[in-house]
């Protein structure tokens, strides 16, 4: 049985699970401190690797410098004993694999 993200990051409260990627799993949730909603981005594995965490926290850095509307947009990044953890503004755009494929498709 999934933990609670209340479990793997507290303070946060977990409204319902948005969906799943072959390597992440997202979470609507809300910061208690700073009382506001929050997308909680997850590794899709509790058993994480190194190299995996590795490239989990480069992709926070080039979502950090990318500025594309629509696209999800990290706060901050969160070491837990589960692996990294992204929490992200909320979005109702797209994930940078489509925006990514589409760039691909059409030029």
């Amino acid at each position: 049985m999934e933990k609670p993200i209340s479990y793997l990051l507290p303070g946060y409260r977990e409204d319902k699970r948005m969906f799943e990627t072959g390597a992440s799993v997202f979470y609507a949730a809300f910061d208690m401190e700073e009382k506001k909603p929050v997308v909680i981005r997850r590794t899709s594995s509790f058993f994480f690797e190194k190299a995996g965490a590795e490239a989990f926290k480069r992709e926070y850095a080039l979502l950090c410098s990318l500025k594309i509307k629509g696209l999800i947009s990290p706060l901050r990044l969160e070491l837990t004993d589960f692996g990294p953890v992204m929490i992200c503004r909320p979005f109702s755009g797209r994930l940078m694999t489509d925006v990514i494929r589409s760039i691909h498709m059409y030029g």
